[in-house]
C-alpha cells in the first residue's frame, strides 16, 4: 500500500485581506485532501487574521512572526514549520485550480523528480492566447490568459530555464528532503526573484517535471513582482549571477554566459525605454 503523502502549503501574508479569502478557498477546494496549510502572518495590521480564522479546518495552521521580515526569510521560517513530504506555495493574491495538487503529486512517483511545476493564467493580459494542455471542457473567462502557450520543458532543464524562464511560484511543488543537497531554500540576500534563484538551483541538480495543465492563476496588481521596478529586478539578477559564479559545480561557464547575456539584454531594453526610443 502506498504511504499517504502530505503536502505542506506555505502562504506568506502581510496585509493580504483584499484577495485572501479567494486564495484560502482555492486550497479548501482541492480534490487532493492530504495537505496542511502553513499560514505565516508577517505582522499584518489589517483583517488577514480574522479572514483566516473564518476557515474552521484543522489543516489550517496559523503562525505569527515575532518581527516583520523579508519575504525570503518569512518563507524560510514558514518552511521550518512544515511537516509534509512535499512543499507547495501560494501567495495571498493568487489562487489554484481545484485539481492542482492531485495532478502534480502523481508525477512524484518517479523518485528522480524533485520539483514539479505547471502552467498558469494571468488575469488581466489583454490578448487572448491559445491554451496548451488545458483539461477537456474547462472554459476560461476571456479576461484571463495563459502565461505560456507552448509545451513547457521537463527533465534536465537548467539550460532551458536560463534561456527562457517559465516557472511560476504558485505552481511549484518541491520534495522537501532535498534540503540536505540544496543547503537552503530561499536566498535571503534577495528581495525579489528568490523563487527564481531557488528553481534554477534545483534544476541545476535534479530532474524536473511539468504538469501540462493550467494549475493556478496569477493576479496582477501594482504590488506584486510582475510590476516591480525593472531596474531593481536587473540588480537582483546581478546578485544571483554572483551567487552562481560561486557554484561552478552547478553552473558552467556556458551557463553563466547565457545568464550574463540575459542581464545585458534586460539592461539594454531598460535603457532604450528610458530614452523613449522604444515603448
Amino acid at each position: 500500500m502506498n504511504r499517504i503523502r502530505l503536502i505542506s502549503i506555505v502562504m506568506n501574508c502581510h496585509n493580504g485581506e483584499s484577495y485572501l479569502n479567494n486564495a484560502l478557498q482555492s486550497i479548501i477546494n482541492q480534490t487532493y485532501k492530504e495537505w496542511e496549510l502553513i499560514f505565516w502572518d508577517n505582522k499584518s495590521s489589517d483583517n488577514s487574521k480574522k479572514i483566516f480564522n473564518n476557515f474552521k479546518d484543522k489543516r489550517f495552521k496559523y503562525f505569527e512572526a515575532k518581527t516583520f521580515t523579508s519575504l525570503a526569510k518569512a518563507r524560510n521560517l514558514a518552511i521550518s514549520k512544515c511537516q509534509g513530504d512535499f512543499i507547495a506555495f501560494l501567495d495571498v493574491d493568487d489562487w489554484w485550480e481545484d485539481y492542482k495538487l492531485e495532478k502534480q503529486i502523481s508525477l512524484f512517483k518517479d523518485n528522480e523528480i524533485n520539483l514539479v511545476y505547471g502552467n498558469f493564467m494571468v488575469n488581466n493580459f489583454k490578448n487572448k492566447a491559445a491554451i496548451y494542455g488545458y483539461p477537456p471542457k474547462k472554459i476560461y473567462p476571456k479576461s484571463k490568459n495563459i502565461m505560456y502557450n507552448f509545451a513547457l520543458p521537463k527533465g534536465n532543464i537548467k539550460k532551458q530555464l536560463l534561456e527562457n524562464y517559465s516557472v511560476g511560484l504558485m505552481t511549484l511543488i518541491i520534495r522537501k528532503n532535498i534540503i540536505n543537497e540544496i543547503k537552503y531554500f530561499f536566498n535571503e540576500k534577495l528581495d525579489h526573484l528568490n523563487d527564481y534563484e531557488l528553481v534554477l538551483r534545483i534544476a541545476a541538480q535534479f530532474k524536473v517535471d511539468c504538469c501540462d495543465y493550467v494549475v493556478a492563476h496569477k493576479r496582477l496588481h501594482s504590488n506584486n513582482n510582475f510590476n516591480q521596478d525593472k531596474k531593481s529586478i536587473i540588480n537582483q539578477k546581478k546578485i544571483i549571477l554572483k551567487e552562481f559564479e560561486k557554484n561552478k559545480d552547478l553552473f558552467t561557464y556556458e551557463d553563466l554566459k547565457i545568464f550574463k547575456q540575459k542581464i545585458y539584454f534586460d539592461e539594454m531594453i531598460y535603457n532604450l525605454r528610458n530614452m523613449n526610443i522604444i515603448n
